[in-house]
């Protein structure tokens, strides 16, 4: 292999290396079900409003009689079995996390845990930032 191969296959390899560093590893994306966001599959979108949706979907048309009430929000609640408690779950995951980054408004857009975007409702346009970003600073930047 000659000398100039050898540094073309460098290039090469350090040019993929780069392009691979600047591609994000964990895309997360608050919204509120009034706000569409448009995310790649990869991304994993939380409805900060989706407790409340589920808790008026157990509750709506309840009587007005408490024991009744109870016997049929237990009843939805049984009746929705593990689909339910899954969504339940990743709702309060959402909430969580929004809480633990710091979240205090939506759209925003976390990608690898560190970088957030607010008010933008097209993944594609906060990953943009994050790589101008990180080829700018040559490192990620966090929020406080």
């Amino acid at each position: 292999m000659s000398a100039h191969q050898v540094v073309l296959t460098l290039a090469l390899c350090l040019g993929a290396a780069a392009a691979h560093a600047a591609e994000p590893q964990r895309i997360e994306v608050f919204t509120l079900s009034s706000i569409p966001v448009h995310a790649p599959a990869l991304a994993q979108v939380y409805q900060l409003d989706r407790l409340a949706q589920i808790e008026a979907t157990l509750s709506d048309g309840l009587p007005g009689d408490p024991e009744r009430a109870a016997a049929i929000a237990e009843q939805r609640i049984r009746a929705g079995g593990v689909q339910l408690q899954n969504a339940v779950l990743a709702a309060g995951v959402g909430v969580g996390l929004a809480l633990q980054y710091g979240i205090d408004r939506v759209p925003a857009t976390v990608i690898d845990q560190r970088y957030v975007d607010f008010g933008e409702t097209r993944t594609a346009v906060s990953i943009e930032r994050w790589r101008r970003r990180i080829a700018q600073d040559g490192q990620e930047r966090t929020r406080p």
